[in-house]
C-alpha cells in the first residue's frame, strides 16, 4: 500500500490538510448555504402542499356547487312543469266555460228568434185573415150589388 501511495506521490500531511478542508468547507457550506436552501426548500414544500389542500377543498366545492345547481335547476323544471299544468288546467277550464256560456247564449239568440218568428208569422197571419176577410167581403159585396 506504501508503494501505491508513493507512486501516486500522495503526501499524508496535505492530504489530511485536503481533507479537514474540505470537511471544513462542508460545514460552512452546510451551515451557511445548504441549512437556509434546505429551509427554503421545505417551505416552499409546504406552500406546495397548502396549494394542493386549497386546490382539493376548491375541487370539492365546485363539486358540490354543481350538485346544488342540477339540484335547483331540477326543482326550477319540476316547478316550472306544475305551472304549466296548472294554466293547462286552468286554460281548459275557462275554455270549458266560454263554451258553454257561448252555447248557452246561442241557445237563447235562437229561442228569442223562433219566439219572434213565431209572433211574426201569428201577425202575418192574422193580417192576411183581415185581407181575406176584407177581400170576401168586398167579393160579396161586388156580386150583391151586380146581382142588383
Amino acid at each position: 500500500m506504501q508503494e501505491i501511495i508513493n507512486s501516486f506521490g500522495i503526501d499524508w500531511k496535505i492530504f489530511t490538510a485536503e481533507v479537514v478542508n474540505f470537511l471544513v468547507v462542508v460545514a460552512i457550506l452546510y451551515f451557511f448555504v445548504f441549512k437556509k436552501i434546505f429551509k427554503k426548500l421545505d417551505e416552499r414544500r409546504e406552500v406546495i402542499a397548502h396549494g394542493i389542500k386549497k386546490s382539493q377543498k376548491a375541487e370539492e366545492t365546485l363539486k358540490k356547487a354543481e350538485e346544488e345547481k342540477a339540484e335547483i335547476i331540477k326543482e326550477a323544471r319540476e316547478e316550472a312543469s306544475q305551472k304549466i299544468q296548472q294554466a293547462v288546467e286552468l286554460a281548459k277550464e275557462k275554455e270549458d266555460k266560454i263554451t258553454s256560456e257561448a252555447k248557452e247564449k246561442a241557445e237563447n239568440i235562437i229561442d228569442k228568434s223562433q219566439r219572434e218568428a213565431e209572433e211574426r208569422k201569428k201577425e202575418i197571419i192574422s193580417s192576411a185573415d183581415k185581407e181575406i176577410a176584407k177581400m170576401a167581403i168586398l167579393g160579396a159585396e161586388k156580386i150583391l150589388s151586380e146581382k142588383n
